[in-house]
Order: C-alpha cells, then structure tokens, then sequence
C-alpha cells in the first residue's frame, strides 16, 4: 500500500523526464549492440583480403607432353531449382613452355575448368577447338569432367577461402576440327549461271555406321556466278552426301560423294534439267527442319552413275530393272557384276548410299542347290539372312535368288512366286573393280 502510493505520486509528476530518459538509454542500447555486430564483420573481411587463394598446375596430354600456350579458364556457377548458371566473369591464363598455369586471389566457391588449345571460337572461323578434359589430379585425388556435351568437357570443383593448389595436374586430349564446307555453282543446261536467284536446296547425309539418315531442306540464294556455300558442321563420323536444287521447274543434282579423312571442302557444279527460257513458276514449299517429303526422296534417290566406295575402290551403280534376269543381263553389258558383299562395312557403305531397299544382290545357288555363291565367283564370307528366310532350312528348289528387303535383311525368292518381295524388287545393285576414280561432278538429271 505504501509503495503503490509512492509510485503514484512520482510517476505523474516526472513522465516526461521518464520517457526522454528511456529514449536515450534506447539509443545507447542499439549503439552498442551495432557495434558488437559490424566490428567483427569488418575485422573478417580484412582476414579475407589477406588470404591468397592460389589454384595453379600443368596441362598435360594423354602422352605426358605438356600442352603448350594452351588456355585454363575458371568461371563461378551456382545451382538452383531451375539449373545450374554460370557467373562472370570468366578468369583465364595461358600455359608456358611447361604446360603450367597459375591464378591468384579466387573467390571462393563452386567453379567450372575449360582448357582449350586455341583461343576462343573467331566469328566467321571454320577452326573449332574440342579439346576435352579426361582427368584432374589435385593431391592424390582424381577428378573427371562432370559437365558433357558435344564439344568438350569440363571439370567442376569447389574452392574455399585460403586453399592453396599448386600441383594440379589435368590431363587433357587436345582437338581442332575444322567444319566441312560444300562450294556448290547452280548453272543451266547450256552452262550460263543462275544469278542471284532463289531456289531450293536438298541435302540427304547417310552414315555409314547404319545409324540412319537425314534429309534437310533450305530455301537459299545464288550470288552473281550462281555460287552458294553450305555448311556442314564439325561433327565426327563417316557420312555420304547427296546434294540437288530445284528452281522453278527444273532441278540438278549432285553425284553422291564423301569426305575423305584430311578433307573439308568439296567443290560441285549442278547442271539444271534446261536453260532460263524453260523456266515456269512453281509453288512455294512450305517445308522446314528435317523433311519427310515423298518429293524430296524421290529427288535425292542416287542417279544412275558410278560411285567409288572409298572403302575398297570399288565402283557401284544403282539400276532399275524388270527382274533378276534384266539385271544379270544390264550387269554383264556395264562389264560388271550384281553386287557380292564381303563384310558389315560393305554393307552399310551400300544401303547409306542406296536407300533400304529392295534391290537384287548376286547371291544365288542357281547352279547348285543348296551352295551359294556371288555372281562375282567371290567366297561367300558375309550375310545378313531374315530371320524367316534363313538358308539353311527355308529354301528350296525354287528359292535361287536373293533380294534384300526393305529393312536391310536378306532373303531367298522364287522368281516364279508373286509373293510381295518378288514383285516389289524392281532394282539391282551392280559392281566393278578398278574403276577410275574421279572428283564429284555435275550430272544432268
């Protein structure tokens, strides 16, 4: 009771003096605590700036050699819900005559290592570097590249304030490739240029490997001399080309070709199907990416012509025929022989070149049942039976030719059967050896 109205008696009679008095104690409350929270930040961060974070090594290839001005850059990367993204910038440094490299003061972190051999990509270059990283080695322990993709390789790891890592050794397989161009002249039949003139394209690439096909169709322009370029890539393997145009009624098309190991340019000259007075207006194709179009198949089936497998220097040419006895009979008048086919990169070479099929093949035991043999009198050393249609115990007397159907397998046909393989089989692969051998040229469709 007495302290209630003691309390009451004060406090009226000093309110305002209590509240000014609770504010500045406030005040010097917050100060301090401010100061016990920026002190020790600021105190860190002179730390850090005191701290040299060193990342340094040598590049080397698979054989050991060092890697020469060859260029390591660094970027930082985070990760998020959406994916990882990189961070610039991007540190580089280029390898002495030891193949070392050195960066000093790294933020800390999740980074991202290239190598290269040749400075970045140039616009307008051909050249491009696909160097990849196979390994990092950093005190004992071996990284491998984490980032893939089609051009090289890359190698992530975390660096943390204050490492030091100055014996890094990557091991890297150096790589230029250099994009493969087609220099191609649109001309008429009487050899004057089709100038600066909108036509179409038509490109069908087969590998070799059996892997499949693609056909491609661009809308593109002619320069004065009726030139164009097109551009194929870097991309590694063994494919076989086949090239027309079409411009308004009259198309061309390339004799099929390959690029050979040391090879990037390829020059053609199309010869369209008449002159400039001949030309009339056709539809605008609609067509885009890869084409599917019964008009553009039907444009890039090979052409009646030889064509050397570089594989073996054999020559091959594809006819139309009535049956097996018309394409025996158009094979013996070319000095030639129906297709044998000795191993799987034999065949692949023909059906990248060829289509799918079907098509008549020089295997038979017409002569002796049972014994088959090529047309060529070579060995039979290779063959790819349908499973239905194996010779061992689906052939019979009547059975004495082979046609190869429409997916690649063979089989044995009764010439005398209408059954569907017989009927639909109105083409023939032929052979010759020691055929010259010349450089693509036109050919008049």
């Amino acid at each position: 009771m007495f302290r209630t109205r003691i309390y009451q008696r004060i406090f009226p009679k000093n309110l305002f003096l209590f509240i000014v008095a609770a504010f500045f104690l406030s005040l010097i409350f917050l100060g301090c605590v401010n100061e016990e929270n920026v002190a020790p930040k600021e105190s860190k961060e002179k730390g850090i700036a005191q701290l040299q974070t060193v990342f340094s090594g040598r590049i080397i290839d698979e054989a050991g050699n060092p890697v020469v001005d060859s260029f390591v850059s660094i970027q930082r990367f985070s990760y998020s819900k959406s994916g990882s993204r990189m961070t610039p910038p991007v540190l580089t440094e280029q390898t002495d005559a030891e193949g070392r490299f050195t960066f000093n003061n790294l933020h800390q972190g999740s980074v991202v290592l290239n190598v290269s051999v040749e400075p970045e990509d140039m616009p307008n270059s051909r050249r491009k570097d696909r160097t990849k990283i196979l390994s990092m080695d950093i005190e004992g322990v071996r990284l491998y590249p984490t980032f893939k993709d089609e051009f090289r390789r890359r190698i992530a790891f975390v660096i943390q304030i204050g490492d030091n890592i100055t014996d890094a050794v990557i091991t890297v397989r150096p790589q230029i490739r250099i994009e493969k161009l087609i220099r191609a002249r649109v001309v008429f039949a009487d050899g004057s240029p089709l100038s600066n003139a909108n036509l179409y394209s038509f490109l069908k690439q087969n590998d070799l490997s059996g892997s499949g096909e693609s056909v491609s169709v661009y809308e593109i322009k002619t320069d004065s001399n009726g030139d164009f370029q097109y551009n194929l890539g870097d991309n590694e393997g063994h494919f076989f080309y086949i090239l027309a145009v079409k411009y308004r009624n009259l198309v061309a098309k390339a004799a099929p070709f390959m690029f050979k190991a040391d090879e990037h340019e390829v020059d053609l000259v199309l010869k369209l199907s008449g002159n400039s007075n001949s030309t009339t207006e056709i539809r605008t194709y609609s067509w885009s990416g890869r084409s599917s179009s019964h008009e553009a198949h039907e444009l890039l089936n090979p052409p009646a012509v030889w064509i050397v497998n570089p594989l073996n220097n054999h020559a091959y040419k594809w006819v139309q025929c009535e049956s097996i006895e018309d394409a025996i009979a158009k094979a013996v008048q070319e000095e030639a022989y129906l297709v044998a086919i000795n191993d799987e990169a034999e065949y692949n070479w023909i059906r990248a070149v060829f289509w799918q099929g079907p098509f008549w093949i020089g295997l038979s035991d017409v002569e002796q049942e049972g014994q088959w043999q090529w047309h060529s009198g070579e060995p039979l050393i290779y063959t790819n039976w349908a499973a239905s249609y194996k010779h061992d115990d689906s052939n019979t007397d009547e059975k004495d030719y082979v046609a190869v159907g429409m997916f690649g397998r063979w089989y044995a046909v009764d010439i005398k059967d209408q059954e569907s393989i017989h009927r639909d089989t109105r083409t023939a692969i032929l052979e010759k050896e020691d055929f010259p051998i010349k450089t693509p040229t036109e050919i008049k469709d």
